[in-house]
């Protein structure tokens, strides 16, 4: 319509005369063709199964923009549709802004059947008006196919290339452009880049685009505590209980940290810490404060692979939490090797209930779980009243990072075990101080009760209601800002507030807070299942096998120590790299010896033959009355016959002086060998010293192999990382690719195995004087 527009204008020019017509035509020819090529640019294909239609509240009538000219990016948009679906549409500087039309869209009830044959899934669609083109995110069962997905897809659907309509062929465009911010956003992704230790790493794909509704833990996840001070206290805690038990702990301290990490086993029959590899063998082990040497571990566990379902004898530390467990029942297994435990006990100690290292852990294990769940804990209790002590706090990251969830259109809840009032004063204190954190979810569910809150589909679930006592310790929470003792929920003001009124309900709606419940609660609330949900936890079990196995929800898990071992592993780099050439030169002394092994075995396998030969040969004569001579002839002519193994045609050890020369190097060989297990055995044994001097690496067993707290990390977490944070950089749309797993029959060895013993290796007299 320009064009032609702009023809007409140059026919009235060109009647005024040959003075004006000149340059004006110029102008407009320069004009008109400007406008093609923008309007061959903004031509797009248009499937005839499904017809585009303008939006509702769309015409063709050209609204001037309020954005300033530099602004770009897609402007977004309403519309009844996205209430409908909760999907956002997009609308291009383009694209334009008219009344409703019903021949375009139909009447209410053909939209609402409309709406109803959509099936789930979201995809962007380009479409098509007078004005310009706009995305649109629709609901349609014709998703785009997104391969290596794994039960994910894509949300953006790609047009077909344009095509000559006079001849089918493809037309070639040519590419936009470049946006004035291209070269600053390429400047800002490279500095950007997230470090090794603050990545998110991948062991299934995870399209983020797919998710709808992510799930967050409180504890060790939203809330990054300080693990050395908050095991500490917990330590504490723990050791009054047990004092008040009668146990002798009062000289006992928290003084080495690395005695336990997690993913440790627990050998309640025998009082062990154990490190075991993905296939359940006993790698590293403690006793108490003593490590064990491979001599007895061979002897204890040499034939024992590690089966976690038994319970009765086997304890894993899949948490955090369980560092100052195991620390205080390694001291407790210590006293009871040397009798302390008896001789300092005071009433009302049992010590029928503490005779075996089984009951010491139950007595350890029940009093850390008194310390944390009880309502007056003094535990939960101090970190409330100092979180910054016992708190890593990044309050305008984290808020960054789930706000650009909440508007990329995911539903965000969190579910943690803690009280509510515990939940409000931690969420608080990390997003800032801020007394509407609750904005930034869309579901708060709180003493959840995990893993029953995954594994148990009809559980009691009761909404919390606001009450004076509540807005009481909201009130003590805005005060703490200037006295740090007045936000403290003590014993007296936790009795004086009362708990918050519980209303029961069935159902679950946005913005409330709830005791209890289940997942199903979540699911049903938002219309969701399985590969939509991403949960984020800390825990391997309650976060993240449980999820997996019963819900089929995406899982991804927050490992904090991650980003000491990263550092730590880098720090090794050398060693390892010395290890590994150490390796590879005792491989090849080992192949050479085996190769001479064999070759001496075969001859004397065959020296041996000849000597029973020779044995029926003279039992024979002895019968048959050889004469003399005759043997003496067979003898020499033994000695010159060159003896050959039946299965080597070529033989390397010929002779007895070959033979002697031949063990004389394996004699060598074997020397050289124990020079290098010298060299090899400190590395070994002080492997991951940098990240723990007890028990080395979190997710390594030894030099070759994964831990089991690893192999449970990628087999039930989707995606791993040590920050919630981290996810930040990656943006709420990132596509996780998994790392093609490599297999044993995959790495190339090195060329060790395949040298040629008769070339490297010549026993004639040169390489005897050599020797």
């Amino acid at each position: 319509a320009a064009a032609r527009r702009e023809r007409s204008v140059i026919a009235g020019t060109m009647s005024r005369g040959p003075a004006v017509v000149g340059p004006v035509v110029v102008a407009m020819l320069v004009r008109v063709t400007t406008v093609l090529r923008l309007s061959s640019g903004l031509r797009t294909h248009v499937s005839p199964a499904r017809r585009t239609r303008s939006l509702p509240g769309t015409s063709t009538a050209r609204r001037p923009s309020s954005r300033p000219p530099h602004a770009c990016g897609p402007r977004r948009r309403f519309s009844p549709s996205e209430e409908q679906h909760g999907a956002p549409v997009f609308s291009s500087r383009a694209s334009s802004s008219s009344s409703s039309s019903s021949a375009g869209w139909g009447g209410p009830k053909q939209q609402q059947r409309r709406r109803r044959s959509r099936r789930p899934g979201r995809r962007l669609e380009l479409a098509k008006t007078s004005g310009g083109g706009y995305f649109e995110v629709v609901t349609d069962e014709n998703r785009s196919v997104d391969y290596f997905g794994q039960s994910t897809w894509c949300d953006l659907a790609v047009p077909p290339a344009p095509t000559n309509q006079d001849h089918g062929e493809l037309m070639i465009q040519t590419p936009p452009p470049p946006l004035p911010v291209e070269s600053r956003l390429a400047q800002r992704c490279a500095v950007c880049a997230p470090r090794p230790e603050e990545r998110v790493f991948c062991s299934r794909t995870l399209n983020l685009r797919s998710i709808k509704v992510v799930g967050y833990d409180m504890d060790y996840t939203l809330v990054h505590y300080k693990w050395a001070e908050w095991e500490a206290l917990a330590y504490e805690c723990t050791k009054q209980v047990l004092a008040g038990y009668g146990f002798p702990v009062h000289d006992v301290r928290f003084d080495d940290a690395d005695l336990v990490v997690r993913g440790l086993v627990i050998d309640k029959e025998n009082g062990n810490f154990l490190k075991i590899d993905r296939h359940g063998f006993v790698r590293r082990a403690m006793h108490a404060f003593r490590r064990l040497s491979e001599a007895e571990i061979d002897s204890i566990y040499g034939r024992t692979m590690v089966d976690l379902r038994y319970t009765s004898r086997y304890a894993f530390l899949n948490t955090l939490f369980s560092v100052s467990e195991g620390v205080l029942y390694a001291q407790m297994v210590a006293k009871l090797d040397s009798g302390a435990l008896f001789r300092e006990a005071r009433p009302p100690f049992d010590a029928q209930k503490a005779s075996t290292y089984a009951d010491l852990y139950r007595a350890v294990s029940k009093a850390l779980s008194k310390a944390h769940t009880h309502q007056t804990s003094s535990l939960k209790a101090a970190v409330a009243a100092d979180p910054e002590r016992f708190t890593q706090r990044d309050a305008s990251k984290l808020r960054a990072t789930l706000a650009d969830q909440r508007s990329a259109g995911k539903k965000l809840v969190l579910i943690t075990n803690s009280g509510w009032w515990y939940t409000n004063i931690m969420m608080r204190y990390v997003l800032g101080d801020d007394p509407d954190w609750r904005d930034l979810f869309d579901c708060v569910f709180v003493s959840a009760r995990k893993p029953a809150f995954f594994t148990t589909e009809h559980v009691p679930c009761y909404e919390l209601v606001v009450d004076p006592g509540a807005r009481l310790l909201d009130e003590l929470c805005d005060s703490g800002t200037s006295s740090t003792t007045a936000a403290t929920p003590s014993t007296t003001v936790l009795s004086t507030i009362g708990d918050p009124l519980l209303r029961e309900t069935n159902e679950a709606k946005e913005g409330s807070v709830y005791c209890g419940g289940s997942a199903r609660y979540v699911e049903k609330l938002f219309g969701c299942a399985a590969d939509d949900v991403l949960y984020v936890g800390d825990h391997v079990f309650v976060d993240a096998n449980a999820v997996k196995k019963v819900m089929r929800w995406r899982t991804a898990l927050v490992v904090q120590e991650l980003e000491n071992e990263i550092l730590a592993y880098n720090a090794e780099r050398q060693d390892r790299t010395t290890l590994d050439q150490l390796l590879v030169h005792k491989d090849m002394l080992q192949a050479k010896l085996n190769d001479l092994r064999c070759h001496l075995r075969r001859y004397e396998d065959a020296v041996l033959l000849l000597e029973e030969d020779d044995d029926d040969e003279d039992a024979g004569a002895s019968v048959v009355g050889d004469d003399d001579d005759d043997d003496a002839a067979r003898a020499e002519g033994r000695r010159r016959r060159r003896p050959r193994h039946r299965l080597d045609a070529d033989p390397l050890v010929v002779d007895d002086r070959t033979a002697d020369l031949c063990r004389r190097h394996m004699a060598h060989l074997v020397r050289q060998m124990a020079d290098l297990d010298d060299r090899i055995r400190p590395i070994v044994h002080n492997e991951g010293y940098a990240f723990n001097r007890h028990w080395g690496f979190l997710s390594r067993a030894g030099h070759d192999d994964k831990s089991h707290l690893q192999r449970q990390v990628e087999k039930y977490a989707d995606v791993y990382t040590a920050r919630v944070t981290n996810f930040l950089p990656y943006t709420p749309y990132h596509y996780f690719r998994a790392h093609p797993q490599p297999l044993a029959h995959d790495t190339v060895d090195h060329d060790y195995n395949h040298y040629d013993a008769d070339h490297d290796l010549h026993l004639d007299d040169a390489n005897e004087r050599y020797l």
